[in-house]
């Protein structure tokens, strides 16, 4: 499999709910995005089973081992993750901007998951297993951030094909 050309690395500050933090890396990509002023939304209960159960549960893992607490399965997250992936699947593409334009925090506002504190997205192409593209995330240290943030408390994954999408979400409306 071909890998995709690198992303450029793209910041900004993220001073306010318009202003937006984007760290993108290929082939593997992340990006963070905080929001002030927002107010949270709640639970979570569930959880996510099969191969999207497994990464819960092993990123929960990552984070114990980090002194960090477990997240929840945020069904919200997931159908955006979802989404996501299946859209990088059938357009042929890895990235944080859908094919329709859409970013991650506007998948997730419209998936339900509303009045969030935070989000960040990791995304993926190319791995085949859990372990893979857990591996490949863990191995930089923007994606590793995400997954080891302190702040969040919920995840939704998604898998299509080899394309991969993490989102995870502080206080949101699951």
């Amino acid at each position: 499999m071909q890998t995709p050309a690198p992303a450029p690395l793209r910041t900004a500050s993220p001073l306010r709910r318009s202003h937006r933090l984007w760290r993108v890396l290929a082939p593997l990509a992340v990006v963070a995005v905080t929001a002030t002023g927002c107010y949270g939304g709640g639970g979570g209960g569930g959880g996510g089973s099969g191969e999207m159960g497994q990464l819960l549960q092993r990123v929960n893992e990552v984070r114990a081992s980090n002194g960090r607490g477990p997240l929840a399965w945020c069904p919200t997250l997931a159908n955006a993750a979802s989404k996501h992936s299946k859209d990088m699947s059938s357009h042929g593409f890895m990235g944080h901007v859908g094919s329709d334009g859409s970013t991650f925090t506007q998948r997730a506002n419209a998936h339900g998951y509303v009045r969030w504190t935070r989000l960040t997205e990791n995304v993926a192409a190319g791995q085949s297993s859990v372990d893979s593209v857990l591996a490949h995330w863990l191995a930089s240290p923007l994606h590793a951030a995400n997954i080891l943030d302190p702040t969040v408390n919920h995840a939704g994954f998604g898998r299509a094909g080899n394309h991969w999408t993490q989102v995870f979400g502080a206080n949101g409306t699951c």
